[in-house]
């Protein structure tokens, strides 16, 4: 991928419909709900970080053009911004959140919870414990940094959806499945039945 700097804090990479259709994706998955434009769009976000030098504390902009018939453009803005706190990105991005930087996630069955298996990798810096309660599956998850919550949280709801209940009422009455490492050791205990 090419990116070309518009301004100190902004590039643009253009892909061609012959570069997404490689890539496997279709018109009708472009800016969708499928996986395959949200693994695009995470490995252009990526990309963009490593090649530009994104700091961890930097926040990043991604808008979406679509030209047609050639492709899309990707315009990247990076803005600095101090020292990363969790309430100062909660408060940014308007997501409620526990005071301990937990974040719960609903699933309705437990096959979705198993959905996540195959990406673990998304989640291998948080720490994650699972317990049911009233017919659901609850994963709380603690994120150690915001680029942590914005990798896996896209993944985490695609499955499941956040949920309002807080951490504290979920381990107070709920059963606990796995106390830590849910993700790893569901992959342990379920891997022969995902593959």
């Amino acid at each position: 991928m090419q990116f070309e700097r518009l301004n100190p804090n902004q590039y643009k990479m253009f892909m061609t419909l012959e570069e997404l259709q490689d890539r496997g994706i279709s018109k009708e998955d472009v800016g969708g709900d499928s996986t395959k434009w949200f693994d695009l769009f995470h490995e252009v976000v990526t990309e963009a970080c490593d090649t530009i030098g994104v700091e961890e504390e930097d926040s990043v902009a991604v808008e979406v053009y679509a030209v047609q018939p050639q492709g899309l453009f990707f315009i990247i803005t990076v803005e600095e911004e101090p020292p990363f706190t969790l309430e100062g990105a909660i408060s940014r991005h308007k997501y409620k959140e526990t005071d301990s930087g937990t974040f719960v996630y609903q699933f309705t069955d437990f096959e979705h919870v198993l959905g996540l298996i195959p990406y673990g990798h998304c989640m291998a810096t948080t720490h994650q414990s699972l317990y049911a309660k009233d017919n659901a599956y609850y994963l709380i998850v603690t994120f150690p940094s915001f680029r942590g919550y914005v990798e896996a949280h896209p993944i985490l709801t695609e499955f499941g959806e956040k949920s309002s209940s807080s951490d504290a009422w979920i381990i107070e009455y709920g059963v606990c499945v796995c106390q830590q490492h849910a993700i790893n050791q569901l992959s342990y205990w379920f891997s022969s039945e995902v593959r």
